[in-house]
């Protein structure tokens, strides 16, 4: 497990170099079939403006993925409101050219790769995103609900309508 830390590290890294100087990796033999499930996102990083301003009172989601027959994922975003209950944002990513490699067009995100993932205790999202005519970068952390023991408690099992956080500060 301490691969983990030093993988997010390394790639939080990354997001301040140039772009133009490094390629991130898409796993190789990604397997779509193994990558869907129930991921809570843990670290999640930007260049975007929007996320900067909100990074304060952003909560984490807990993250539903479905994998489609045509190799296209579904993602089920479910993120606690400070009123309680659950905000719900789907996003269809979209096969590329290859195996964990994917697009979502209606979000303006280009290029989405999964860069690293054991399926059972990390993965390692990367996204490119186009808004208002600014590039910005993505980097998010999926870990599962069992590999850290302080998720345990405060996350409840999302179902099909409704994913909650109890006890978010």
């Amino acid at each position: 497990m301490m691969l983990q830390p030093l993988l997010v590290a390394s790639l939080l890294a990354l997001l301040g170099l140039s772009p133009g100087y490094i390629e991130i990796p898409v796993y190789p033999d990604f397997n779509a079939s193994q990558f869907q499930g129930t991921w809570y996102v843990v670290v999640m990083v930007s260049n975007d403006q929007d996320f900067l301003d909100s990074v304060d009172t952003m909560k984490m989601p807990v993250v539903l993925v479905t994998a489609l027959p045509n190799g296209d994922l579904v993602l089920k975003y479910g993120y606690p409101k400070p009123e309680g209950g659950c905000q719900t944002l789907y996003m269809n990513f979209t096969k590329g050219d290859q195996e964990g490699r994917f697009s979502n067009p209606a979000m303006g995100q280009t290029n989405i790769r999964v860069a690293f993932t054991d399926y059972e205790h990390y993965a390692l999202l990367y996204f490119e995103m186009q808004k208002r005519g600014v590039r910005s970068v993505w980097l998010q952390h999926f870990a599962p609900p069992n590999s850290h023991p302080w998720l345990l408690g405060r996350l409840s099992a999302p179902d099909s309508d409704q994913v909650i956080l109890r006890g978010a500060a």
